[in-house]
């Protein structure tokens, strides 16, 4: 269960309902909000999938049609990637390493993901444009058996969730190349940043509450102020930070807000765009 519930229950004197609608990387779910009466009745709980990314790809299931179809109010949290490698098969140990050998061997070495057009491919894509160098992908149809990709050594490196690689990197199964965002991750933050060495990369997973188009202003205000309070109790800020949350984007203020996703559906279209999406 959603740990805000509950408290915005208490907070609202009312129950909150949470409805998975599921399908479509939860578009349909943005679909649905965007679609819903502008009275703060129906809160979008979304992902990069289901807004930032979304907006660029060709959607045929939904009306959605991109974020000027929501209103945002505040992030819950961003988890970084993490570029990790079989420890055998991968003879490179930093990033620096890593993108020196890829490009002396272009077309080489192989990359797998959570599936075509997911948030992690669109990163490697993203990271190889940056670079100049090429892989070969190989999508898989989800995370986990995208992780044992690597583990078995059918694949030498993907970028991952730092929060379900962690397991593997602390027990040897996978060693971590750096860590896909500006800041130090709390939960490792040992882990070198890939933007040292790669000037402005990032890859976050990102999960915003937003709102349907043509929420009032004032009512935006209001929804945005209660879940901020929400999220910033500090049992719940230790509780998302625990999760592995990047300090900063817990309960964001809305501008900031706006500018993270402005940023966030820059790349993503740029990468889209490019017509790279197979590689």
């Amino acid at each position: 269960m959603n740990p805000m519930a509950p408290r915005l229950s208490e907070l609202w004197k009312q129950t909150v309902v949470v409805e998975n609608r599921v399908g479509a990387s939860g578009i349909l779910a943005s679909d649905f909000v965007a679609n819903s009466p502008p009275d703060g009745l129906a809160i979008l709980f979304g992902s990069n999938s289901a807004t930032t990314i979304a907006e660029h790809l060709p959607i045929n299931s939904a009306t959605f049609k991109g974020m000027g179809d929501l209103v945002p109010l505040t992030n819950v949290l961003s988890v970084p990637a993490v570029l990790v490698a079989n420890p055998t098969k991968m003879p490179a140990s930093t990033v620096a390493e890593f993108i020196e050998l890829l490009k002396k061997n272009p077309g080489k070495f192989t990359y797998s993901s959570s599936g075509a057009s997911s948030g992690y491919h669109l990163s490697m894509v993203q990271f190889q444009t940056m670079t100049g160098t090429r892989m070969v992908h190989v999508p898989y149809g989800g995370l986990a058996p995208a992780e044992l990709a690597v583990i078995a050594g059918d694949v030498e490196v993907m970028l991952d969730s730092a929060i379900t690689s962690l397991q593997y990197i602390l027990g040897g199964q996978m060693k971590a190349l750096g860590i896909a965002s500006m800041e130090a991750w709390p939960l490792a933050p040992d882990y070198p940043k890939i933007s040292d060495t790669l000037p402005g990369f990032q890859s976050l997973s990102f999960i915003g509450l937003f709102a349907a188009r043509g929420t009032p202003p004032d009512l935006a205000s209001k929804l945005t102020q209660d879940l901020r309070a929400v999220l910033n109790e500090p049992s719940m800020r230790k509780r998302l930070l625990d999760l592995g949350a990047l300090s900063s984007s817990v309960g964001m203020p809305t501008e900031a807000f706006k500018r993270f996703l402005e940023q966030d559906s820059e790349t993503w279209g740029k990468v889209i765009r490019a017509g790279r999406g197979t590689q």
